[in-house]
This record gives C-alpha cells, structure tokens and sequence, in this order.
C-alpha cells in the first residue's frame, strides 16, 4: 500500500511539472501547442487537456478504478 502511494505522488509530481513546463513554456510562443504535439506524436488536444490539468483528473479516476478492481472490488 505504501508503495502505491509513493507511485501516485510520483506520477502526480511528474504530470505537474510536465503541465507546469507547458504552461511556462506556451505565453512566450516559443512552441506552440501544434508544434509540440507534431514533435511529440501527440494531437493538440491532448496536450492542451495535459496543460489544462484535465489528464491528471482523468488518470487519477482510472487509478482509483483498477485498485479497486485489484483489491477485489471493493469501493
């Protein structure tokens, strides 16, 4: 269990810095989203729900949803 918390505040730490260098990165223009995304084989979608936070709400909800299931589906 412990170690599945250290893994969550991992993941949350890494897609924060991820969405904070997004975020840092775009008012300037030094890339736009499309570029990014062009390099990154991604859609601007995506990363414009990653720079939103949106990704990390939708993870978080699948997170809880596969422990459930693996801890025998209880809620």
């Amino acid at each position: 269990m412990a170690k599945r918390k250290q893994d969550k505040a991992r993941q949350m730490a890494t897609d924060a810095k991820l969405r904070n260098l997004l975020r840092e990165t775009r008012p300037g223009q030094t890339m736009s989203q499309a570029e990014i995304a062009d390099q990154a084989g991604l859609s601007r979608g995506l990363i414009n729900r990653i720079e939103r936070g949106a990704i990390q709400k939708v993870t978080e909800q699948i997170a809880r949803i596969i422990e459930r299931e693996r801890d025998g589906g209880s809620a």
